[in-house]
């Protein structure tokens, strides 16, 4: 089996969907040894090295430079609805995935396309988004199935879009760490002198978008008590901005907020290992990558019940209202001053997370390359 993949954005610093086209390739290749993968990697402007394993007899890329009479939107058209069908013929391929919402409409070989969810429809505070929302539907109903990452997005998009029960296959992703850290003692010595800070921290992931909810934990740190701020920190992974730098200062706590930036995915295992707690209540997730390797990393969980939220965690986390910062202040002070909570949290989290793995990702999505197949 040939399959073809849009590696264009295989890299992690575009996040969830970066993962999953990384370690999707790695983890196929991996359960397969009878599958040949090609890689189809648009070169734009903003276009870095990805992350995907080197060349092999089993793996290629083909590249394309960007033409430079054209741009934005019509770009991206010219990428998925010209030339990767030509690509696909040429290198005959046998069964297309759009891992990131869109898949080559007029190509005709079978092509199945991942939703992660279907937030740039909803009526919620969100990036700009317009080519996904002009392309993603379109794509999901001519696709041969669909993949979505989560139950609460399969269900949703059956309920709000024109697409079969039958067509869609919930299939979750997992922890994608480049290693699962085993001593959070070592770990946290070593993320602490990295970070130069002495003392315990929590812990945010997702930036600032508005559903990561960052505003609201950078709240709820400040309505802690003077001798319980001093005694933690709060490390975020984006960097800090105008806007954000004028709320630390309103609330008084710029010297407990550390923005450290995009960190690589060699560091980030370490970095959940080491904090005290993740704080991500989000106000809405097609998945929420974060929360299951942070709890596969021994690291438990504070967090709302909305999205797919509570089909990661299951009961193993603490929950609270994400627009509720004083909910969110009560639940750090929590978790940090019941041992017993944190332990079991942490035991139970971590536990809960082992049933996540690429290799059953990549396997229940073989599967489905293979129904799709022999039904074509």
């Amino acid at each position: 089996m040939r399959i073809g993949i849009d590696a264009t954005y295989a890299t992690s610093r575009i996040g969830g969907v970066g993962t999953y086209t990384i370690n999707l390739i790695k983890s196929l290749l991996d359960v397969d040894n009878q599958i040949e993968i090609i890689g189809f990697i648009l070169k734009t402007d903003t276009w870095e090295d990805t992350e995907l394993p080197p060349f092999s007899n089993r793996l290629k890329y083909h590249y394309e430079e960007k033409k430079f009479n054209i741009s934005g939107e019509e770009l991206i058209d010219d990428w998925n609805q010209v030339l990767l069908p030509e690509l696909l013929d040429r290198y005959e391929i046998d069964i297309f995935l759009g891992p990131s919402f869109i898949i080559p409409i007029n190509w005709k070989g079978p092509s199945i396309v991942t939703i992660h969810d279907r937030f740039f429809e909803m009526d919620i505070p969100k990036l700009p988004t317009p080519y996904i929302n002009k392309w993603a539907r379109i794509c999901a109903e001519k696709a041969k199935a669909i993949i979505t990452v989560s139950k609460y997005t399969s269900i949703d998009i059956v309920d709000n879009w024109d697409i079969p029960k039958e067509l869609v296959y919930p299939i979750h992703l997992a922890p994608a760490l480049t290693y699962t850290p085993t001593n959070k003692e070592y770990s946290s010595k070593k993320i602490q002198e990295a970070l130069d800070i002495n003392k315990p921290f929590i812990l945010h992931v997702g930036g600032w978008h508005p559903r990561k909810n960052l505003i609201k934990v950078l709240i709820a740190l400040s309505l802690l008590d003077a001798i319980r701020l001093n005694e933690i920190c709060l490390v975020a992974t984006c960097q800090n901005n105008r806007l954000g730098e004028m709320l630390l200062k309103r609330l008084g706590i710029e010297n407990n907020v550390l923005f450290i930036g995009y960190t690589s995915p060699d560091v980030l295992p370490d970095l959940y290992a080491a904090a005290k707690v993740l704080v991500y209540p989000s106000t809405i997730e097609g998945f929420g990558l974060p929360l299951v390797e942070s709890m596969s990393c021994g690291t438990p969980v504070i967090t709302s019940r909305c999205g797919a939220i509570p089909e990661v965690v299951g009961d193993n986390a603490l929950f609270v209202d994400p627009n509720d910062e004083h909910q969110i202040k009560k639940a750090i002070e929590k978790i940090i001053a019941d041992q017993d909570l944190y332990y079991q949290l942490m035991k139970l989290g971590k536990e809960y997370s082992r049933q996540f793995s690429w290799q059953k990702t990549a396997t229940e999505t073989i599967n489905l390359f293979r129904r799709v197949l022999s039904q074509s």
